[in-house]
């Protein structure tokens, strides 16, 4: 399922999902030293990938109300926007009454996400919407706005000039040839 991350109305529900897979790498920069070694400063964080596949059946209406063509025209709705979902996979029920993990009672949810490369099918021989959906974790920071000291004298401050204006009316080189201005 997949919710709005600043609403919480649910967006997009499908019937199952046939396949999740996660992926996070982070690098890590390496400056080089003396006699050839190396030196990690710093590891960069990069975002976290999720990629889904999501069937929503066609003859499946008691689960939820909402249609193959609801489901496709929100997804494809959510691709063209930059809203950001909360994505909650969970297991399927018979799985979750036989293992004892957190996973299995409760699923896994992904948190600020935004969907920005979509893919599905839906044929007539299959009764059946078939999505593949790639997400990618938008990290939320606080603007952070610090106090500017002031100049101790500000009247001290040099002003110098040193732009340039664009002209306001731009000849070309043939009007210039014609009126003289450029001569062979």
């Amino acid at each position: 399922m997949i919710y709005d991350a600043l609403t919480g109305e649910l967006l997009i529900e499908f019937d199952t999902y046939i396949e999740n897979t996660y992926n996070n790498q982070n690098g890590i920069a390496f400056e080089p030293l003396e006699n050839g070694s190396f030196s990690s400063d710093s590891k960069q964080n990069t975002p976290e990938i999720v990629n889904i596949t999501g069937i929503k059946s066609i003859n499946n209406t008691q689960s939820s109300t909402i249609t193959v063509g609801q489901v496709r025209s929100k997804l494809i709705e959510l691709n063209k926007s930059d809203r950001l979902v909360f994505i909650i996979l969970q297991p399927m029920a018979e799985n979750s009454q036989t293992r004892d993990s957190q996973w299995y009672q409760y699923g896994v949810i992904h948190k600020n996400f935004s969907l920005f490369n979509l893919t599905w099918d839906n044929t007539p021989e299959q009764l059946e919407l078939r999505a593949v959906m790639t997400f990618q974790e938008i990290r939320l920071t606080n603007t952070e706005y610090t106090q500017q000291q002031n100049v101790a004298n500000p009247q001290d401050t040099p002003q110098a000039n040193a732009g340039q204006v664009q002209p306001t009316k731009d000849e070309s080189i043939l009007s210039k040839f014609k009126n003289g201005k450029i001569g062979l």
